[in-house]
């Protein structure tokens, strides 16, 4: 299948460097390429989570996304850069690491990801202050 004439014009909604993780069931262990997690909008307006190896345009992971039906949080057992992205109702559950340089800015990607595969608009996310709306 041809997935860059699909995916080729679509602008990624989320898109930064990370490396992703094999998962056997009870082990995760790194996968060394370094890559991109993308979150795209496919032409029939589907959300895709993608992660393609640095410098190709082919993905490697690609994953249409209900509204509600995933999650990607970080992993708790882990003191590294590790996530969980889950899709719901299949319990199909894949791994990966935050690559960029500014680790400060992680649980914002996290929360980007997961705001942007469930339809959460920023505003809805963030606490809500005492300001007048």
């Amino acid at each position: 299948m041809n997935m860059r004439g699909a995916m080729g014009g679509s602008k990624a909604l989320v898109e930064f460097k990370a490396g992703r993780m094999n998962y056997d069931g009870r082990m995760v262990t790194p996968d060394r390429r370094k890559g991109i997690l993308r979150i795209i909008n496919d032409q029939h307006g589907m959300k895709t989570l993608q992660w393609l190896e640095a410098g190709s345009d082919a993905p490697v992971d690609s994953f249409f996304v209900f509204p509600d039906e995933s999650k990607f949080e970080k992993v708790k057992q882990s003191n590294d850069r590790v996530y969980l992205f889950e899709i719901k109702a299949t319990e199909q559950r894949n791994f990966y690491w935050m690559q960029e340089t500014d680790a400060e800015n992680d649980t914002e990607r996290m929360n980007k990801v997961h705001n942007t595969l469930n339809n959460i608009s920023e505003d809805k996310a963030k606490p809500q202050d005492s300001q007048p709306s």
